[in-house]
């Protein structure tokens, strides 16, 4: 199974995503929100950008450092590729977005939603569907 596949949904924009580490599945949803809303590149000049999330459950900490992402993004003209985790519990991280400017998105994603997003581990896979509203 590839980290992120992409789900049809009538409104919206849903991915599944599996990885083997739960820093891993919020990486690979970074990307595969990024991926889905198609940045176009306006140079090769990496930024980064420090953030702190904290939130009541691992759900809730998913969407919500998947709406500060987009929150970033939208505010500097930016897109994140990639993150490197300083700290990652159930409740809070700290870590670092990577990515380049933009000049624009195919798609823009307008907030991550709570809608049926439920983290799930089996024996050696961490799995979630993420529904963006778009």
């Amino acid at each position: 199974m590839p980290p992120v596949e992409m789900l049809t949904h009538t409104a919206d924009l849903r991915i599944r995503v599996s990885a083997a580490s739960i820093a891993e599945l919020f990486a690979e949803a970074l990307r595969g929100m990024t991926n889905a809303s198609g940045p176009v590149w306006a140079g090769e000049n990496e930024i980064s950008r420090e953030v702190s999330v904290s939130s009541p459950d691992r759900n809730a900490l998913l969407v919500d450092f998947l709406s500060e992402a987009l929150r970033w993004g939208d505010t500097n003209n930016e897109a994140y590729t990639n993150v490197v985790f300083e700290e990652i519990s159930d409740t809070s991280l700290r870590a670092r977005l990577i990515g380049r400017p933009i000049k624009g998105l195919a798609l823009e994603i307008k907030a991550v939603t709570h809608h049926e997003l439920e983290i799930k581990r089996s024996a050696s896979r961490w799995t979630t569907n993420i529904i963006f509203d778009i």
